[in-house]
């Protein structure tokens, strides 16, 4: 299959199982993410526009599913596949694998193909690792090669994508966001540091972040 269909077609799967595994938050979950994300005012969800820079309605959805955990320690995706395991569709099986073993980070921008939609990254906490991703709309982003990108790799079947959100910062500020990350990560209470991680770079998105809006 061409890479940019399979692409294509991921994205679908994707959204429509994130749908499903949003659909088994509970209101006690959601409130527990708001508080997390800072945006639990007086009992109600305050949402900033997309694009704006603030905290969205994909930020919260893609922290919820991939992040919080409820006092069991244990994720939405990981309580769905203990109810559902061996229930689950063969794209189901194949999303959820994925999803249980995603890796984020921040990372550098080494080199972009527009014509296959292609990124190569480099993780800026492990020189060890580097990743090509596919990802349409950010491959198109105007002068991508001069910024570090804070997202969550998916891996299937070898073939790597984002799981729809990334923060985007300027390469000159990459000094100034590892000095915040360090005294930042160590006031931030969640679970795991994977949470931790999404939620300190979110706040440093809010103040050196370049906007992102993707098609």
């Amino acid at each position: 299959m061409d890479s940019l269909k399979y692409y294509r077609q991921l994205r679908t799967e994707g959204m429509e199982f994130n749908s499903k595994l949003f659909g088994q938050l509970t209101r006690t979950d959601l409130d527990n993410i708001g508080r997390l994300l800072g945006i639990l005012r007086k009992g109600i969800l305050r949402f900033d526009e997309e694009g704006t820079g603030g905290t969205d309605i994909n930020h919260f959805s893609n922290f919820a599913i991939f992040d919080y955990c409820n006092a069991k320690g244990l994720n939405v995706i990981q309580r769905y596949w203990q109810q559902y395991q061996g229930q689950l569709s063969r794209e189901e099986d194949r999303l959820i694998q994925a999803y249980l073993n995603t890796r984020s980070s921040l990372f550098s921008v080494i080199e972009i193909d527009l014509q296959k939609s292609t990124i190569k990254l480099q993780d800026l906490f492990d020189d060890n690792y580097q990743v090509e991703i596919t990802d349409i709309s950010m491959s198109q982003f105007p002068l991508l090669n001069d910024c570090l990108i804070f997202t969550r790799v998916l891996t299937l079947e070898s073939f790597n994508i984002t799981s729809g959100v990334s923060f985007v910062f300027r390469k000159d500020k990459e000094e100034i966001l590892r000095k915040k990350y360090k005294s930042m990560i160590k006031q931030t209470v969640a679970y795991t540091p994977q949470a931790k991680n999404f939620i300190v770079f979110l706040k440093l998105s809010h103040k050196f972040g370049v906007p992102l809006k993707y098609a």
